[in-house]
């Protein structure tokens, strides 16, 4: 049987790549392409303007798709691929292209690259999302939020009660008084909210944060509905839950046992008895299949296969 060429193209932050470097399927042949993997050998490239890096990235990626034919390209919504996606279709005479738009973020939060969608669609790219009020509205096909269980952090050891690790995004406020109300109950907690003048830290050494307490905390952005990752992370790594994400109890993942939605305000009583609850977690065995990354990606190109 031949394998179908998958290339992953943009500028994926480095959990994705990881993510998808977990993907072992003998009917897949899988590559990636990045244009930074190009120009970061090149010294002169960093002595240039924002535009003409942004035009020799553009030139790059619209090369590469130009020289593998046959190849299903997985890309996400940054504006420059989608650009150059674009401007590469509208140059081509019957172009050949199969293409797959994964939504990582809500579309309320990204006007810009809203816009573009429609120009997309009319090349028949298939779009996706996670956000279930994002597929609802604009109609597009909805994916699980997936991650892949890494074997750099498997051996974490548990020494707090509670995390949270993230940028501020608003939710500054709402994560401090929540941290002091746990630690008021005598929880250990250890937060790291990032502003968005600190620089990012590495994925693996955000798990080992978010892995060293028993319960991992989510937040949701204004207008999200879908999950963030950290659901999955704790499913995936045997850790509970606690969320603020009314939609979380229709999931496939939800257990009471690991997961543990709050208001504003929380309750002394349910927060000790959940937390002396067993965790089901890694035992959960069918959600952890469903949210892996590499079933979730079989599935989508199967879904755009048939």
């Amino acid at each position: 049987m031949k394998q179908q060429k998958i290339c992953f193209l943009g500028f994926y932050p480095d959990y994705e790549y990881l993510f998808f470097r977990e993907i072992n399927d003998a009917n897949l042949d899988i590559s990636f392409f990045n244009p930074k993997d190009i120009t970061d050998k090149k010294l002169w490239f960093n002595k240039l303007p924002r535009y003409f890096k942004n035009k020799y990235h553009r030139k790059l990626i619209k090369k590469h798709i130009k020289e593998n034919t046959n190849t299903i390209f997985i890309f996400t919504e940054h504006r420059l691929v989608l650009q150059s996606i674009l401007n590469y279709l509208e140059n081509i005479k019957n172009p050949n292209f199969k293409g797959v738009l994964l939504l990582r973020n809500p579309l309320n939060n990204n006007h810009k690259v809203k816009l573009l969608l429609p120009s997309l669609e009319k090349y028949d790219i298939n779009i996706f999302t996670f956000d279930s009020v994002d597929a609802k509205k604009f109609g597009y096909k909805i994916y699980p939020q997936f991650a892949s269980r890494l074997s750099q952090v498997l051996d974490t050891t548990v020494t707090y009660d509670f995390s949270f690790v993230g940028r501020d995004k608003g939710r500054g406020e709402m994560l401090n008084d929540l941290k002091n109300q746990l630690e008021y109950m005598g929880y250990r907690c250890n937060f790291d909210i990032r502003s968005a003048n600190q620089s990012n830290i590495s994925y693996i050494d955000y798990l080992k944060i978010s892995l060293s307490a028993k319960c991992m905390i989510e937040v949701l952005q204004d207008n999200q509905s879908g999950m963030t990752l950290r659901a999955i992370e704790a499913i995936l790594y045997g850790r509970k839950l606690l969320t603020n994400n009314p939609n979380i109890e229709n999931e496939q993942l939800y257990d009471e046992s690991d997961i543990l939605l709050y208001q504003s305000t929380l309750n002394h009583e349910k927060i000790h008895r959940f937390m002396n609850t067993p965790a089901r977690g890694s035992d959960n065995q069918q959600s952890i299949q469903y949210h892996e990354s590499a079933a979730v990606i079989k599935s989508i190109i199967e879904s755009i296969n048939k």
